[in-house]
């Protein structure tokens, strides 16, 4: 390697985290919602944005055979009611318990088999 050729931390990149050399360059990711509750809270709003949205046709889908729209609407709020229930509780006892003490075990790995 030359030493007067940058390292590929040290060239240039461009939008995609590629240098100029070719080289990908890692970067730290960080987790946008860890517990859930918010992106399980706006699919129920979703769910029922659609279903507020579709009433004022109810006769109209139900004519045409399609009242089934209606009724995926409320699954999804009743889904997503009993996950943001869920969301909830994991979040209390992640909260209690930070340092991840009350998780299970990882179960043991199997020895490897030798033939």
């Amino acid at each position: 390697m030359n030493p007067d050729e940058p390292t590929p931390d040290e060239a240039a990149t461009d939008e995609s985290g590629r240098s100029a050399r070719g080289h990908l360059l890692a970067s730290e990711v960080h987790p946008l919602d860890v517990d859930g509750v918010r992106t399980v809270s706006v699919g129920i709003l979703v769910w029922t944005v659609a279903l507020l949205g579709l009433l004022p046709f109810a006769s109209r889908l139900r004519a045409a055979a399609m009242d089934w729209w209606l009724w995926t609407c409320v699954t999804g709020i009743a889904l997503g009611l009993v996950g943001l229930a869920y969301c909830r509780n994991r979040r209390d006892r992640m909260a209690q318990d930070p340092q991840g003490q009350d998780r299970p075990a990882r179960p043991a790995q199997r020895p490897e088999r030798r033939g």
